[in-house]
């Protein structure tokens, strides 16, 4: 009883604070207060802006924008949401994923027309699966592209004095300028494409790249040119060129996949670490540039590959890496057999 007493006595912070006790928090510098807005998701740094006048525009300087359905899927208590990357919605009725997307929508182009993709460090955007289009008409105008009918019409601002170092994109399809874009931002380290569309894109060019993420991922790319690149990963998806004979099919782990793939991860055999994930067989095709040397390569993973051709492609890269530190092979099919 006395303790409960002592507990009811305590004064809780809000009420310490209405006291005129100072405010610690808002007292930190912006660098700090930024980093930890880095750590949240757009809404929820959005929403730092009611708790004081010192936090009311702080947002709209933060160096880091992640901006994510799923966020907006869980706070409308929807349950537990399933990744973005998930193509069905089957836990929410119509109506419901509609005022989600709606609500989601609203709010996505609203805070890139207050806050500068070109000011940022780090950009991420994750939409649902059924609006890429709409979700890479976002990144158009944010990016000062133009597309037809543009609804939004914004002053340019030269792609080459932007900041932004990472970009992650989730279900964004992507316009034919999308990789002129990258080949002009001078800062870009870190890019990754994780279920993102666009037939025209034939090659991704950076001199300041470093690391490359492709998941589940559907173009014609034919060629990745960036004599920084340190790491690549390649995780599902499918490749297509121009020639129906080059196709690669990637999804599936009896797929044979043509020595098209092969160029072009060749073409970064400067790269320090490599990573193939649920590739099916891999063959050379006919006209192939040969097997190039990766003097930088030190990590190889293959995950979820298949080696049924008595390990021809794992021993050139084997005789082809003088410095390779780390062979990680993870439930790979080594043979043709059932177990």
């Amino acid at each position: 009883m006395e303790l409960s007493d002592a507990k009811r006595k305590q004064p809780c912070p809000s009420t310490r604070s209405l006291a005129g006790d100072p405010d610690r928090l808002s007292a930190l510098p912006d660098c700090l207060l930024h980093s930890i807005m880095s750590l949240m998701k757009a809404r929820q740094m959005v929403q730092t802006c009611v708790l004081s006048k010192r936090w009311r525009h702080l947002w709209r300087s933060a160096p880091c924008l992640n901006i994510d359905f799923d966020e907006f899927r869980a706070s409308a208590g929807a349950g537990t949401a399933t990744s973005s990357s998930d193509s069905d919605t089957n836990d929410y009725d119509d109506n419901h994923i509609d005022k989600v997307w709606e609500d989601f929508g609203d709010f996505a182009v609203n805070l890139m027309l207050h806050h500068s993709i070109a000011v940022l460090d780090s950009f991420s955007l994750t939409a649902p699966v059924f609006a890429k289009k709409e979700a890479g008409r976002w990144i158009c105008r944010a990016m000062k592209y133009h597309i037809p009918n543009p609804v939004i019409q914004r002053e340019e601002l030269s792609s080459s004095s932007w900041r932004l170092k990472k970009l992650h994109l989730c279900n964004v399809y992507l316009y034919d300028p999308f990789a002129k874009h990258v080949s002009s931002v001078h800062s870009l380290e870190d890019l990754e494409l994780d279920a993102c569309t666009c037939q025209n894109i034939l090659s991704i060019a950076s001199h300041s790249l470093k690391n490359l993420v492709l998941k589940n991922y559907s173009l014609r790319l034919s060629e990745i040119t960036s004599p920084a690149l340190k790491t690549l990963i390649i995780d599902g998806g499918w490749i297509q060129k121009a020639s129906p004979l080059a196709k690669i099919h990637t999804w599936g782990s009896t797929n044979i996949i043509s020595g098209n793939l092969l160029k072009l991860v060749c073409g970064v055999s400067n790269v320090e670490s490599l990573e193939l994930k649920g590739f099916g067989r891999m063959v050379f095709g006919e006209g192939l540039t040969p097997f190039q040397e990766f003097k930088n390569l030190r990590n190889l993973l293959l995950y979820n590959c298949v080696l049924t051709d008595d390990f021809q492609i794992l021993g050139l890269f084997l005789q082809n890496s003088p410095n390779l530190e780390k062979l990680t092979l993870q439930h790979c099919k080594f043979s043709n057999a059932s177990n």
